[in-house]
């Protein structure tokens, strides 16, 4: 604070203080601070914060938690999207992704067929159906 001033604002994580400000401003969403900081630091790329975070713990748009340390983050695999946050890869329409276990979120599979319209697992695309045009009705 101000050269001369007498009680100096000590600030938790996640917020700061300039000099001269009596009070403490959260940080941004998208930056962190550590306790007694004068300013905001921008999170690490792939990585976002909630607004008056100490830390950058979830992805960023674009990206997604690594399945096998949190503390890591992956690019988003072509044909999804990731929101990021927790979120795990969203498949694009015509594309699936496993996602009985979070480990296998990174592939995305076409869709042999329409059935795949995005978004979600669709066990359909492997399952038995009869549109009448098939004969054995498996796509």
């Amino acid at each position: 604070n101000k050269l001369g001033q007498e009680n100096c604002t000590t600030c938790t994580g996640g917020k700061y203080s300039s000099s001269g400000d009596a009070e403490c401003t959260n940080c941004e969403s998208g930056k962190y601070s550590q306790p007694d900081s004068s300013r905001c630091n921008l999170c690490p790329t792939g990585f976002d914060s909630i607004l008056g975070s100490s830390t950058c713990n979830v992805a960023a748009e674009g990206y997604y938690l690594n399945p096998h340390d949190v503390s890591l983050v992956n690019v988003c695999p072509n044909n999804a999207y990731c929101f990021g946050n927790e979120q795990a890869p969203v498949p694009l329409v015509g594309y699936w992704v496993d996602r009985t276990t979070y480990r296998h979120v990174n592939k995305v599979f076409t869709c042999s067929r329409s059935a795949c319209k995005g978004s979600e697992y669709n066990s359909s695309c492997w399952s038995l159906v009869n549109y009448g045009d098939e004969d054995d009705g498996i796509y």
